[in-house]
């Protein structure tokens, strides 16, 4: 019995069908991909988010560290100098912190790694205690102070750097001009008296000491 074909146009009907399917199926697949790598992005996003996180915290902390021995490096170069007090219309060096008392009114200056740097103080006659506008505006200018305190810190290391750079350099530059290792010696220690102010520079060879130690 001969097969009994269909008509021409239910022909063109299942073929558009089948394509209009397999159209269908691409596009699920492809709806698929991207709802897989939407969620991979979602994950990788956060995994960029959290390390990020965990360098700002670095930084901060390593800024931190260094501003605390900043500020201590200064206090050490100043030499007991705590600061200033303006007293019977006179400004004065403050060697030592007074005790303050009931009268005197301390803010803390911070800086912005929130460390505390030293205190700004007003005293006022007990009988007129401070009025809530005059501490926030204490308080304002305590954190302006800091602000500007921690800006001429930074420009005042970063001048001793440029410094301390340059000598690196002078003496550098003078040992290099000769080849001869009795002048190389003999610079060396002319240049790092003279640019340092040392009583006494000197320099060995063939004798090493152990870290921390100086012949006594």
């Amino acid at each position: 019995m001969a097969d009994v074909k269909p008509p021409v146009g239910e022909m063109s009907l299942q073929a558009e069908l089948a394509m209009l399917r397999e159209q269908v199926a691409r596009l699920e697949r492809e709806k698929a991909d991207l709802e897989l790598m939407a969620e991979m992005t979602t994950e990788h996003s956060d995994e960029v988010a959290e390390e990020m996180e965990d360098r700002l915290r670095v930084m901060e902390l390593l800024q931190q560290e260094q501003a605390r021995e900043g500020w201590a490096m200064l206090r050490a170069r100043r030499q007991g100098k705590m600061g200033y007090i303006f007293e019977e219309q006179r400004v004065q060096v403050l060697h030592a912190h007074p005790q303050p008392d009931a009268a005197t009114y301390l803010v803390p200056m911070k800086v912005q790694q929130g460390q505390v740097v030293g205190m700004l103080g007003v005293r006022n006659d007990p009988a007129h205690p401070l009025l809530a506008e005059e501490r926030a505006l204490l308080d304002a200018l305590a954190e302006q102070v800091a602000a500007a305190l921690d800006r001429a810190r930074l420009f005042e290391d970063t001048r001793r750097s440029a410094a301390r750079d340059q000598i690196i350099s002078e003496v550098s530059a003078r040992m290099r001009a000769s080849m001869d290792i009795d002048t190389v010696l003999q610079t060396t220690i002319r240049e790092i008296g003279d640019a340092l102010n040392f009583s006494r520079v000197e320099v060995r060879l063939g004798e090493v000491l152990s870290e921390g130690t100086s012949e006594q």
